[in-house]
């Protein structure tokens, strides 16, 4: 008789040799980063050549990290571990698998403020605990424009017929506006842009006027940095500093007679820098000398009176004074931050499966709990967005808006006088807080992608050892549940289609619609998509239409059930019953 045993010992040795032997030949570039990265490791590089912005950010940082070194030459990039570029559009066509590239494919198209809010919203009506808006929660009250004029202007006129005129204020910004360009204070129905008119067609938001707390009078927010490693599944650190913008004039409640007064009511610094009477530049005398500082400032700080200072400096000191407890706001906005991130994740996660494929999973698999750390192919990019937080009077953090390219500069404008003639100038010189604020952040970032070293200013939100609550990933199993179902997600779903995926989930057993009753739903959701050049054509379901379609069914199946209940039980029934065979 033979040995089974030794028989079966011999064939798995003779699989493992064979799959360790390397039957390619090396291609050019995989031989050179082999020398570069193997025999020859040197200095960890970051290729900017392709990067056409300023980098005096980065460069600052690089001379004070130890093993780092800046790479310009063009085509020299495979030697490096990050690609920095100053859009996702600018890198190479292939990163090699070693490298990391500092953006995400279509974070800038989510940070714009109407998607922002769309996100925010899908993931509600999916039920996703946390992100209700108005009082009590994170985000302040959001219309979409122009769709949700009349929303709106019903809102306003029910707040002044009731003579709630300090929360019948609302802030109404461009969509995709920047440095505070286009921002208006309305109380009155009647001064919203026109709606016909060249502004009021326009994308916009209106967002509920947050009631603020001061700090010795004066409003001000906070620019604080999210660090995302991965998108699939998620990974997100907050740095525990960031930037206080104040306004440069005193605060007073909103009235009709003070709306124009834009010093005191928005943050913006390319707004108040102009304010030649208020603002107050950061000196680097404000970092060793307390005599500077005014009657009313935090006790001598570094920066202490600035129109700028660092967010810690601010929290520690609002602390002290007893308005806010410093550890409970920070545990807050990293809740804050995680929600916002919930919210962006499945559409940043689909368009990074277009570039960094992974084996499609199985209808099941895709139902079925996220996966809960990233590998390597999950980490070929990293990104660094800001937050802007306000703290409102009940010392609650809230949500002004994302930006996906925060300020990388490291300078401010100064006024010059020629004493000679009288005549003024504006140049810009070194700002020291942003140097201090900044390089801090940077460091942290650098070291954490490219050294996988966690320092104590970042705090994982998302991942990193964080438990995540399955009802936060229910839009996400959705996406998920679309990519197995679509060999190209970028393209919509038929009728036909849609149907012979319900099927084969076992969703027809549930007993609770029929396939007549699905291609009408598919009908009729799709007729309420909004035309869009880059989306696929209007006949077919787009991957957001389908979170929806999966939410109705969701609530006919399971009537008795809230929307979050109700679409985990959805999910749940397509984990267990799916025929991936069919």
């Amino acid at each position: 008789m033979p040995d089974l045993a030794a028989i079966r010992d011999a064939v798995a040795a003779r699989k493992a040799m064979l799959a360790e032997q390397d039957t390619e030949e090396p291609s050019a570039t995989a031989k050179a980063v082999a020398r570069w990265c193997v025999k020859r490791p040197g200095p960890k590089r970051v290729y900017t050549a392709k990067h056409s912005g300023n980098l005096d950010l980065l460069r600052r940082t690089l001379d004070e990290l130890d093993g780092w070194q800046e790479e310009k030459k063009d085509g020299q990039g495979y030697k490096c571990r990050l690609v920095w570029v100053a859009s996702a559009g600018d890198g190479p066509k292939e990163l090699l698998r070693h490298q990391m590239m500092n953006k995400f494919e279509g974070m800038a198209s989510l940070a714009d403020k109407a998607e922002t809010e769309r996100c925010l919203q899908r993931a509600r009506d999916a039920g996703v605990p946390g992100l209700g808006p108005g009082a009590g929660s994170y985000f302040p009250r959001t219309w979409i424009l122009p769709g949700g004029r009349g929303e709106l202007v019903e809102y306003l006129k029910r707040k002044r017929l009731k003579g709630y005129q300090k929360h019948g204020t609302i802030i109404y910004k461009p969509a995709s506006g920047m440095q505070g360009t286009g921002i208006m204070l309305i109380q009155h129905e009647g001064n919203l842009p026109t709606e016909s008119g060249h502004v009021g067609r326009k994308a916009a938001v209106a967002q509920a006027y947050i009631p603020p707390l001061l700090y010795d009078g004066l409003k001000f927010d906070l620019r604080l940095y999210v660090v995302v490693t991965s998108v699939d599944p998620l990974e997100a650190y907050l740095h525990r500093e960031g930037l206080a913008r104040f306004c440069t004039e005193p605060y007073k409640t909103p009235s009709a007679k003070n709306l124009h007064r834009c010093y005191a009511h928005l943050t913006n610094y390319s707004l108040n820098k102009y304010n030649k009477e208020g603002y107050v530049l950061a000196t680097d005398s404000q970092t060793d000398d307390s005599s500077n500082k005014s009657e009313s400032s935090d006790d001598g700080r570094p920066f202490a009176g600035a129109s700028k200072r660092p967010a810690s400096h601010v929290i520690d000191e609002l602390d002290v004074r007893g308005l806010i407890d410093g550890e409970e706001f920070w545990e807050r906005t990293e809740d804050l931050a995680a929600c916002v991130l919930r919210a962006m994740q499945p559409d940043l996660a689909l368009r990074y499966r277009r570039n960094f494929p992974r084996e499609r999973e199985s209808l099941s698999d895709a139902a079925g709990p996220n996966r809960s750390a990233p590998d390597l192919d999950d980490r070929r990019c990293f990104h660094v967005i800001g937050l802007d937080v306000m703290i409102d009077e009940k010392a609650q953090p809230r949500l002004i808006e994302v930006n996906s390219s925060p300020s990388l500069a490291l300078d401010q404008e100064v006024e010059v006088v020629n004493e000679e003639t009288g005549e003024s100038r504006v140049r810009k010189q070194v700002s020291p807080v942003d140097v201090a604020v900044k390089v801090r952040v940077m460091r942290s970032v650098l070291r954490l992608v490219g050294d996988r070293t966690l320092e104590s200013d970042l705090r994982p939100i998302c991942g990193g050892g964080k438990e995540e609550a399955e009802e936060w990933t229910l839009v996400d199993r959705c996406r998920r549940l679309f990519a197995a179902v679509q060999v190209d997600t970028s393209k919509g779903m038929s009728a036909a289609h849609y149907v012979r995926f319900c099927r084969n989930a076992g969703l027809l057993d549930l007993g609770a619609f029929a396939k007549a009753d699905l291609e009408i739903m598919h009908t009729q959701l799709c007729a309420q998509q909004e035309w869009r050049a880059n989306e696929p054509a209007q006949k077919l379901m787009r991957w957001t239409t389908f979170v929806r379609a999966l939410q109705q069914l969701a609530t006919r199946a399971f009537p008795d059930q809230d929307v979050g209940a109700a679409f985990g039980r959805l999910l749940d029934h397509v984990h267990r019953n799916a025929d991936d065979g069919g």
